[in-house]
């Protein structure tokens, strides 16, 4: 299936997605990869924005007050 098809399927929009195969290309250039994220069912603590459970079995869990930039750094540190 095309990636336009795919998109008109789905409802979605084309260029975002050639978009974000452009940036997935380039950060698997850089030495940068994917991480297997699952979603949890219900929220266990209002106060918690994000959990991250790492393949190890750590659990960090980001606040909802947390911006972009705090996020960013956040994201900086798992990749070390």
């Amino acid at each position: 299936m095309s990636l336009a098809a795919f998109a008109r399927e789905r409802g979605l929009d084309v260029k975002r997605l050639y978009s974000w195969r452009q940036r997935l290309e380039q950060s698997a250039d850089s030495g940068m990869g994917l991480a297997q994220v699952r979603f949890a069912a219900k929220v266990v603590r209002e106060s918690v924005g994000v959990v991250v459970v790492l393949p190890n079995g750590i659990r960090v869990e980001l606040p909802t007050d947390w911006d972009a930039s705090a996020v960013a750094a956040f994201c900086e540190v798992l990749r070390c």
